[in-house]
């Protein structure tokens, strides 16, 4: 399931999530369906990647994790609940673990995507993916941050920044 190779840039990320949402009948679709894709696509039943929604208790310092060796993509409860009420944090967080997923195969790390954040190449990689899932380049021209933020469901931070790479 690699769809990127570790060190590729930014451009070549945004790129493969773009691809990402051709695949799954999403290339036109302003909202991308987070919590639908993690469940009926990439932790189908018959997949073997599995998704495991944890206590805030038993995940304190992280949002979520990805372990690329054994398939396991865990998300708090609190967070899976935020991306079910369309937050966009919380959307985004889920987008951010796909991104480690399908990126860094076959890494055998588990990625942390939590308050303790580090820039590192590897986030910065599944930064770059998730924004890019939520919010492609090249379907947000013309929009204003307010308008990216309310059709696309993502922060306005999010949406700044991906504006600014539109130019």
């Amino acid at each position: 399931m690699n769809i990127c190779a570790m060190g590729e840039n930014d451009s070549t990320v945004r790129q493969k999530a773009r691809l990402l949402r051709r695949i799954v009948g999403c290339g036109k679709i302003k909202r991308f369906p987070v919590l639908e894709f993690l469940e009926r696509v990439l932790c189908a039943p018959d997949s073997d990647v599995k998704l495991e929604i944890v206590a805030k208790d038993d995940m304190p310092d992280a949002y979520a994790t990805t372990n690329t060796a054994l398939g396991i993509i865990k998300i708090r409860e609190d967070v899976y609940e935020g991306a079910y009420n369309e937050n966009p944090r919380d959307r985004f967080t889920i987008c951010h673990e796909i991104g480690h997923f399908f990126l860094h195969q076959p890494e055998s790390i588990s990625f942390a995507h939590g308050r303790v954040f580090k820039q590192h190449s590897l986030e910065f990689q599944a930064n770059v993916f998730a924004a890019e899932l939520l919010a492609p380049l090249p379907m947000i021209r013309g929009y204003n941050v307010a308008e990216v933020h309310e059709y696309f469901g993502i922060s306005k931070q999010s949406a700044s920044y991906q504006l600014q790479k539109v130019m």
